[in-house]
């Protein structure tokens, strides 16, 4: 009996802690008091998501470490440009993986392959299909990755900013993209016409 009793009273002492801290007032001046001057300030660009008392702590305590609203504005500038660096160097790595890499290997195992299976007679076809196929990759996977950047909440001006600073986009893409398609037809036409049956080249 008594160890049934003390059973109980051991849990009902236990829930009884657990309900008065629960209920008991947060100390917020001693609370802010223990956090850096970066945990203050970025606290303060969410002090409509604060209570009454939270937010009278919080202006107490960044009058007492001399913070003002100018060290708030700086420290939000520094915050953006920290997320705007991490944004731009995951989103240049990004870029190289999906656009650059696959193209380089294109344009590397595609004259490869001719090679190997056709021979060294029509090397320059292989590098030109090659270099077509890894550009038409090029104007499928860029307007891809800016979409991508678009969805975080990135401006069109930043990322062909971007773009260009990363060597991701050519100022003369305009330009060779349909000097690539041709390029390729042109090769592709060619090989065929060397290849095909009763040709004089063979």
């Amino acid at each position: 009996m008594n160890a049934v009793h003390n059973r109980w009273y051991s849990e009902y002492d236990v829930m009884s802690r657990k309900i008065t801290k629960a209920t008991m007032p947060i100390d917020f001046s001693t609370e802010y008091s223990e956090r850096s001057d970066d945990e203050l300030l970025q606290l303060a660009t969410q002090r409509h998501s604060l209570t009454t008392e939270a937010a009278a702590a919080l202006d107490a305590e960044l009058r007492r470490r001399n913070l003002t609203d100018s060290d708030r504005v700086e420290h939000q500038r520094l915050v953006k440009e920290q997320r705007e660096a991490a944004l731009t160097s995951h989103a240049t790595l990004v870029g190289h993986l999906t656009l650059t890499a696959p193209a380089i290997v294109g344009i590397i195992l595609i004259p490869l392959f001719g090679l190997y299976m056709l021979g060294p007679s029509l090397f320059i076809y292989y590098v030109m299909i090659g270099i077509a196929i890894g550009w038409q990759w090029y104007l499928v996977a860029l307007p891809m990755w800016k979409k991508w950047l678009m969805g975080k909440g990135v401006q069109q001006e930043e990322i062909d900013s971007l773009a260009r600073r990363s060597g991701l986009a050519w100022p003369v893409d305009a330009a060779i993209g349909p000097f690539a398609l041709h390029t390729a037809a042109a090769a592709i036409c060619g090989v065929h016409l060397v290849f095909r049956p009763g040709n004089t080249f063979t």
